[in-house]
């Protein structure tokens, strides 16, 4: 005995048309390259020892030491 909740159906829940994962994903697919891009830029510009430094500050501050 099959129980119907285990096995969806994806037929009827996207519907017929096979589109690829780059039409349905716009969206998603330029935050992640802009994502990139913004990472590879303060990369570029050494900020890093930056991000750590105020990670580490916030870090000490909710423990209560800084």
């Amino acid at each position: 005995m099959q129980k119907k909740w285990l096995f969806r159906n994806t037929e009827t829940e996207y519907g017929s048309s096979k589109k690829s994962f780059l039409t349905k994903n716009k969206t998603s697919l330029f935050l992640l390259l802009l994502s990139f891009a913004f990472i590879s830029i303060g990369i570029y510009r050494d900020e890093t020892a930056t991000v750590l430094t105020k990670s580490i500050n916030i870090c000490l501050e909710c423990i209560g030491i800084g």
